[in-house]
């Protein structure tokens, strides 16, 4: 299919947020003020990944924490998961 260009392949650059993409997620989901450092770090480490974003956000509202309790222990976790 893709000989005959009927089929193209999305690669990471493709379906991966930029940030203000990923900022406008977090607002959706009511979490308009958390520090850029907390933004950088969960940014950085999913790098761009919105299904680990979503992750988050949802482990949040279903444990009723706060997203600037997350810790860069709670992400590594989340990527080891889908990584293995």
């Amino acid at each position: 299919l893709r000989v005959n260009r009927r089929m193209n392949l999305l690669g990471w650059q493709d379906i991966r947020f930029n940030s203000r993409e990923f900022q406008d997620v977090i607002n959706i989901w009511g979490f308009e003020n958390i520090p850029e450092e907390i933004f950088g770090e969960i940014y950085q480490k999913l790098d761009g990944w919105i299904a680990g974003l979503l992750f988050i956000l949802e482990g949040t509202n279903r444990y009723n924490t706060n997203i600037q309790h997350v810790g860069i222990g709670s992400l590594e976790n989340i990527f080891s998961y889908f990584s293995e």
